[in-house]
Parts: structure tokens; C-alpha cells; sequence
């Protein structure tokens, strides 16, 4: 189990942990481990010790290491029969891409 603690601003998505510009893992309280979230585990969160929502984490995730061929990143991963790929979004952030042709440290798709 892990747990974070941050200010949530209006008109920013409600809350990221370990993300570019989001907290880390144990910020502001006294759990101070990085969980190992895994498909149907669930994760909340709540404001003033009222939860505001939950969600269960979908069967997805990266199988390979990602291959970089010209400006083209390419993530090879797995999608579970139960996750519609129309809701999925990839996310990476890394500093290594800047002196790549992507030229970036972060991309979504």
C-alpha cells in the first residue's frame, strides 16, 4: 500500500503521483514506500477524509523494452480482453529522449 498527499488546483487534473509535475509516493505522509500497483488492485482518492472516487487498475501494461527508430518511439505492451484500448492512454517520461530525434523527455499517445 502506498499513499501521497497534495494540493489539487482547478482546471488541472485532479491528482498525479509520480508524473512530471505530479508528487511522489509518500509525499506528506508517513507511508514512505512506492506501491507495486497491479491489474484490480484499487486506487482512491479523497479530500478531507471523505473519498471522492476509486478506480481499479486495468489489465495493461509494457512487455518490452521500447525501440527507437528515427523520430519514432515504439511501446510493445499488453492490453487485457477486458480494457478497451479507446480509454488507454501511454505516458513516457524520460530525460534519455532529449538527445534523441524525438527531442523530447516526455510523450503520450
Amino acid at each position: 500500500m502506498g499513499s501521497a498527499t497534495g494540493i489539487v488546483s482547478g482546471g488541472d487534473v485532479a491528482f498525479e503521483v509520480n508524473h512530471p509535475g505530479g508528487v511522489c509516493w509518500g509525499n506528506g505522509t508517513s507511508l514512505k514506500v512506492t506501491p507495486d500497483i497491479l491489474p484490480g488492485d484499487v486506487v482512491s482518492i479523497s479530500f478531507a477524509a471523505a473519498v471522492a472516487g476509486d478506480t481499479t487498475v486495468q489489465d495493461a501494461y509494457v512487455t518490452e523494452k521500447s525501440v527507437i527508430t528515427g523520430s519514432t518511439l515504439t511501446v510493445t505492451g499488453h492490453i487485457g480482453a477486458g480494457v478497451d484500448p479507446a480509454f488507454t492512454e501511454q505516458r513516457i517520461a524520460n530525460p534519455d529522449l532529449l538527445a534523441t530525434a524525438v527531442a523530447r523527455k516526455g510523450c503520450r499517445t
